[in-house]
């Protein structure tokens, strides 16, 4: 009889208390009441401000589910629907369909991945206000809203003024309107000065293209997370590199028809290197995420440099992101040794009697080296034209080394590059949150 009676104060408790909450979502809803004009339309009003704050919570609750580690598939898995008025990109699957794919259109250039790669990276917070949507269509597939090329450097053009006032650095990549390049068009485009816009590196970005939106999602938007110094690093590169074509073509009457074999050579080392070098840094970093999602970043990096704790998925994810930072920053090297390296391992020139990769790190450079000549091809030149061709290089490594000795390029290693990106992205990810609260919904 006691616990009956003790049951029903609960009951009665509960029943109190849950009349209390709906008399507080009434005072909330019909607070404006008080019989004056405008009355109902004030109460309209809140009613379609707790709906949209009821809809915003769902629609998080949503992209939170969808972000379990899952499978992969060797077949295409999720499709692009289309490029909407509103500046979104709409992809689609099969809800039992993976999200991750090995499938690629275009033979080893662009595989689709997982276009939640970016979700991962920024963290569902961040990439909800950033617009990102995963929910469930009527006929019962799964759709994905990304930010389109234009959405998205207006949302970076607004949130970099924010990031200025508040005294932070300005995201410094954007992603350009574009559908296939040249590699000649893609050094163009991330060399490009945008000074207004805070810019340093411009990438293509392919936002209605059914065999390449995917991809871009996946591999290349995650990118503007990163920290300014990274993208520095880069950017100077790409600058000496357009400068060694520009000099190089001065000397086309000297080298002879070689020339245009070796600036080809050049431009197409250079773009899968900034490809490359930017997509494998967002999947890694995301796949860590994946796998490990209470894990900050640098946490993450904390711990895939301890081997003992670690699996055989995250020494992958790893490899990828120490093989991006090789291509994209080149350690231990400055710009303009980056690009005589380069051209050493393109044509097999001698350069060490050049002055300009430091000879006490010398032996470091092997492990770029391979990865280099897993990918790069090699320009065979004649005995005659390896003699010329080194002329040209010394002559453009004399025009620009007292300036690059002047700069005092930071000339870090793979582990301190990468765990300055682990550190700065949780620093970034904050700042942008921050940042992206005082814009409106």
């Amino acid at each position: 009889m006691a616990v009956a009676k003790k049951l029903s104060i609960i009951g009665l408790s509960l029943f109190l208390l849950g009349f209390s909450v709906q008399a507080q979502e009434c005072s909330f809803l019909f607070s404006g009441m008080d019989g004056k004009p405008g009355s109902f339309q004030k109460i309209k009003g809140k009613w379609n401000e707790w709906r949209a704050v009821w809809r915003s919570r769902a629609q998080f609750r949503s992209l939170q589910k969808n972000l379990k580690r899952g499978g992969s598939s060797r077949l295409p898995t999720v499709y692009f629907s289309e490029l909407q008025a509103n500046g979104f990109i709409r992809l689609d699957k099969e809800e039992s369909a993976t999200w991750r794919s090995s499938f690629d259109h275009l033979r080893h250039l662009t595989p689709q991945s997982d276009p939640r790669n970016p979700i991962f990276l920024f963290g569902a917070e961040l990439a909800f206000k950033m617009g990102f949507r995963i929910g469930k269509a009527e006929n019962g597939s799964i759709y994905m809203l990304v930010p389109g090329a234009k959405r998205l450097a207006a949302w970076i053009r607004r949130i970099n003024v924010i990031l200025k006032a508040k005294g932070y650095e300005p995201i410094s990549y954007s992603l350009e309107k574009s559908d296939f390049v040249s590699p000649s068009q893609a050094l163009e485009m991330m060399t490009k000065p945008d000074p207004e816009n805070d810019i340093l590196l411009h990438f293509p970005y392919s936002d209605e293209n059914p065999k390449l939106t995917v991809h871009e999602v996946s591999f290349h938007l995650g990118a503007i997370l990163f920290p300014r110094k990274f993208i520095q690093r880069g950017y100077d590169i790409n600058i000496r590199t357009q400068q060694f074509i520009n000099f190089l073509a001065s000397k086309e009457s000297e080298l002879g028809p070689i020339t245009k074999d070796v600036i080809e050579q050049i431009l197409s080392d250079r773009g899968y290197e900034n490809d490359a070098g930017t997509a494998e840094i967002v999947s890694g970093f995301a796949n860590l995420r994946e796998m490990n999602t209470f894990l900050s970043h640098a946490g993450l990096v904390r711990l895939i440099t301890e081997p003992s704790t670690v699996g055989s998925d995250e020494v992958a994810a790893v490899d990828f992101i120490n093989r991006a930072i090789d291509f994209y920053a080149r350690p231990y090297m400055s710009p303009l040794a980056a690009v005589v390296f380069g051209l050493h391992k393109m044509t097999g020139i001698n350069v060490s009697d050049l002055d300009v990769l430091p000879k006490n790190n010398i032996w470091k450079f092997s492990r770029s080296g391979l990865f280099m000549h897993s990918i790069h091809r090699t320009v065979y030149l004649s005995p005659e034209e390896k003699h010329k061709f080194k002329e040209i290089v010394k002559n453009f490594v004399d025009l620009y080394k007292y300036e690059e000795a002047q700069a005092h390029y930071e000339l870090l290693g793979p582990e301190e590059w990468l765990r300055f990106l682990g550190e700065e992205l949780d620093i970034r990810i904050n700042q942008l949150l921050e940042a992206a609260s005082e814009l409106p919904d």
